[in-house]
């Protein structure tokens, strides 16, 4: 298994973002505006990795599997993202920069902190 460490990266990403068995410090993530005026799906998968700091994700759909989620903020900046969690340690809920709905999964999480709805 190959694994990755970035730190304070700032990722652009075009279509779909795959990270696996690595490691996330302070990183950045930006979508391509080419792609939000096309309306394609922008989409990333985590999978056994680690995420450090506060993350901001601007991607349409979201999967975490078996990864750890250090930050005490994770923010979802598209409307209507799907959101699935399967296997991940989590401290908080996402939160959205709008008042708009998105589809959250979790399957077989650890929440670290107890969690509020509003």
């Amino acid at each position: 298994e190959e694994s990755s460490e970035l730190v304070r990266c700032n990722l652009r990403v075009a279509q779909e973002l795959l990270v696996q068995h690595s490691r996330l410090h302070s990183c950045t993530f930006q979508g391509s505006e080419e792609d939000v005026k096309d309306h394609q799906v922008i989409s990333a998968s985590f999978c056994s990795s680690e995420i450090y700091g506060d993350v901001r994700l601007p991607f349409d759909k979201i999967v975490c599997d078996n990864t750890h989620i250090h930050g005490d903020l994770l923010q979802i900046t598209r409307k209507g993202a799907s959101i699935r969690f399967a296997k991940t340690q989590l401290r908080s809920l996402p939160h959205t920069e709008s008042e708009s709905q998105v589809n959250l999964s979790l399957e077989d999480c650890e929440l670290m902190d107890a969690i509020v709805f509003h």
